[in-house]
């Protein structure tokens, strides 16, 4: 995602659960910088069981149901 281009207010939302998260994750590190194109392993080193949580956090947060595989995928 370019500077240029607008954010949907999900897309913010989505942003501040994956931060969070890290944060929660790494209290005192640094807050990394909000990417929609970051990978969740590499860009934020979120592990599996932690993109798990993520998913967990996401359906939570939009009362949303995601299908098995999604999750069995993370």
């Amino acid at each position: 995602m370019t500077p240029a281009e607008p954010q949907l207010p999900e897309a913010s939302e989505l942003l501040a659960l994956v931060v969070g998260l890290v944060a929660e994750l790494r209290p005192g590190a640094p807050p990394p910088a909000a990417d929609l194109d970051a990978s969740l392993e590499r860009g934020y080193g979120l592990d599996s069981l932690s993109r798990v949580e993520l998913l967990l956090r996401i359906e939570q947060h939009w009362g949303v149901e995601l299908p098995e595989g999604v999750l069995a995928s993370a």
